[in-house]
């Protein structure tokens, strides 16, 4: 960073730490009027116009919102706020798709429901995968979402992912397993060694790599990808006649991809 980047960030992460301190014996009001006299936000988002007055009438509301939960406390309050959205609004009867995230869609209930992205770093995300208490949070997320759904629901996921113009192999979430196998309408689908999901009788080509009966890599082996350069096996397992590998490369960080496919050179 520059000493000017650097400067600015050291006093924004001073300043967090002193609310941080604070909403111990702060109100939530209390905390909300030192944060936005601290950052100056008045001054910052109310121009003089009438836009900008609008603006700051929406943060006095929240402030007016804010006095509620003089008794309750931050956590609650925040808990509240996470529960109002934009969505609220929408017009009943409205012949429209709506596309919102997981997080928006909290209290809101749809006729049909479609989630897509559900794969293993997507849903639950990566950065869960070593935190228990992350990846609960991950599966409660999971559970908002099927439970917006009144009479369908649709759960999407795709078998290869493209990044950096490479398509690799992509696992379906953990939390499909979960659900009860008879509650579930698939047709054309089924489940694979009882933990993965693919379509019927794929179709296989010529040029189908041959299947990989034993563990070539091991964590530890540093390899090399002809597109994101070296990097090091993390963590490596068989599954469906392949080899699966976890390995973090040093230009673009943790990527899993499968053996037969991603042509690595073993360095050492």
């Amino acid at each position: 960073m520059t000493p000017r980047a650097s400067s600015v960030l050291a006093r924004f992460s001073a300043a967090l730490v002193n609310w941080h301190d604070q909403a111990k014996q702060l109100t939530p009001l209390q905390l909300m009027d030192t944060i936005l006299h601290d950052v100056e936000y008045r001054a910052y988002i109310d121009d003089g116009t009438d836009e900008g007055n609008e603006r700051w009438e929406n943060v006095m509301e929240l402030r007016r919102l804010a006095s509620e939960f003089k008794e309750s406390g931050l956590a609650t309050f925040l808990e509240r706020v996470a529960l109002v959205s934009d969505q609220d609004s929408l017009e009943d009867g409205v012949n429209v798709p709506t596309l919102l995230t997981l997080h928006a869609a909290k209290g809101l209930e749809f006729s049909i429901v479609f989630i897509v992205g559900l794969n293993e770093g997507v849903l639950p995300h990566s950065r869960s995968f070593d935190d228990p208490e992350a990846m609960h949070e991950e599966r409660r997320l999971f559970y908002v979402g099927i439970t917006r759904a009144r009479n369908k629901l649709y759960l999407f996921y795709p078998q290869m992912r493209s990044a950096f113009g490479y398509a690799e192999p992509a696992d379906a979430s953990r939390f499909l397993d979960d659900i009860p196998e008879e509650i579930l309408n698939k047709p054309g689908l089924v489940r694979l060694k009882k933990t993965r999901f693919s379509t019927v009788s794929p179709v296989k080509t010529q040029s189908a790599p041959a299947p990989i009966v034993r563990a070539r890599y091991s964590p530890g082996m540093r390899v090399d990808h002809n597109v994101w350069g070296e990097g090091m096996v993390l963590n490596s397992r068989l599954q469906d006649d392949d080899e699966i590998l976890d390995i973090f490369f040093e230009k673009v960080g943790l990527k899993r991809v499968s053996a037969s496919l991603a042509k690595l050179e073993i360095l050492l």
